[in-house]
């Protein structure tokens, strides 16, 4: 028995990349809240704003960058490719993680009313 997979689920290897990307952003996310309260305690503002927004877009940098995405590109060029694509990465895993939790207190609140 011959198994064919459908055109439409293969995902070209940038798209396998940018996937590994998105889940470190997200892994970095998590983890930098989870290092909240020890951000807190500094009572520094913008450092915690700079933990929270500098360690996914970097994660997501070093592995655009190790998997040798846009390769075609070299030097500053490529890195400041590579650079714009994780800050689009991060801003669209933090618009989709918003999204997820404004759906849960909507679900939560909702079956609360019952």
């Amino acid at each position: 028995m011959h198994l064919a997979r459908h055109h439409s689920e293969v995902q070209t290897p940038l798209q396998s990349v940018i996937g590994n990307a998105a889940l470190g952003c997200i892994a970095c996310i998590l983890l930098g809240a989870a290092a909240r309260p020890m951000l807190e305690w500094l009572q520094v503002g913008w450092a915690e704003m700079l933990a929270f927004a500098s360690g996914p877009i970097l994660a997501a940098l070093t592995i655009l960058y190790g998997c040798g995405a846009r390769h075609e590109l070299s030097g500053l060029k490529r890195l400041a490719c590579l650079f714009l694509t994780s800050c689009a990465i991060f801003v669209i895993v933090v618009l989709a993680l918003i999204t997820v939790l404004c759906v849960a207190c909507i679900f939560v609140g909702l079956s609360r009313q019952h």
